[in-house]
């Protein structure tokens, strides 16, 4: 409502009603599930809470972070795990509970960005209307994402490696100079002190065929034996050809601190 010189103003409770109290959530908070978000796109509090608050068993610190930034319009609730009514049905009264999925804006986007110290073409889409079907990949992919960053939960099982900012997710890589074939990696994942220069996942839920998957493995192979030309080098007129000492993998070009060998990088014999 406005007051008589226009201004917006706060909605007064009724009488005998309490005025809705906004969450509080820290600073850090706030900033941790926009970085998760940055990276995973679609996620419920839960697996956000693993992977920055593992301690915790309680997700309420991170769901009044969520509820903050939805008032900040940064994020916004995309759905549930459950998926539409009538479509996917009730959820499993023996499994896990559904669980609400939050997304982030626009300028979540930006946000986010500028938690996690990436270029803006780097940080891909927002997963626009994933959730509204459960997204039940993008679930999947969290799960191993949390899986590889917190460890085992059994007793003697590994313990985990990296962090969130080590990861991005649904990563195309071109396949040829227009860049109209790509193969898109549901993750990868980067962490050389954890000895890890590079690792591309792809997450298999049994959905698609054998010769899909076929597929994709062998778009995987061109993508790495794809080979260009040093863009180390100075610019030259001539044209390096594949297995020139001018030409090096496409790859290292996009992950120039995967560190692969020197050698390898310069383009000189092995």
């Amino acid at each position: 409502m406005t007051d008589r010189a226009g201004s917006v103003t706060k909605p007064r409770a009724k009488a005998g009603q309490k005025e809705a109290r906004r969450p509080r959530a820290t600073v850090r908070d706030q900033a941790d599930v926009l970085g998760v978000l940055g990276v995973l796109k679609v996620a419920t509090a839960t697996q956000i809470m693993r992977l920055v608050r593992p301690h915790l068993s309680d997700n309420k610190a991170i769901r009044n972070a969520l509820l903050v930034l939805q008032a900040d319009k940064l994020v916004v609730a995309a759905g549930s795990t459950a998926g539409p009514a009538g479509k996917f049905g009730a959820p499993d009264r023996r499994g896990e509970p559904s669980q609400k999925l939050w997304g982030l804006t626009p300028a979540g986007l930006e946000s986010a960005a500028e938690k996690l110290g990436r270029d803006p073409e780097l940080m891909g889409g927002r997963a626009r209307g994933a959730g509204a079907g459960g997204a039940p990949h993008a679930m999947a992919v969290n799960h191993t994402i949390v899986a590889f960053t917190c460890g085992g939960t059994l007793p003697g099982s590994p313990a985990g490696i990296g962090s969130i900012d080590c990861w991005r997710t649904e990563v195309p890589h071109p396949l040829t100079s227009s860049g109209k074939r790509n193969v898109r990696s549901d993750a990868v994942f980067q962490d050389k002190a954890a000895g890890v220069p590079l690792l591309m996942v792809e997450v298999d839920r049994a959905t698609e065929s054998v010769h899909v998957l076929a597929d994709k493995v062998g778009a995987y192979a061109d993508f790495y034996a794809r080979r260009v030309r040093d863009p180390a080098l100075p610019p030259s007129s001539g044209r390096g050809r594949i297995g020139h000492v001018d030409t090096v993998p496409f790859w290292e070009t996009l992950y120039r601190c995967a560190g692969a060998p020197a050698h390898r990088r310069t383009g000189a014999p092995a």
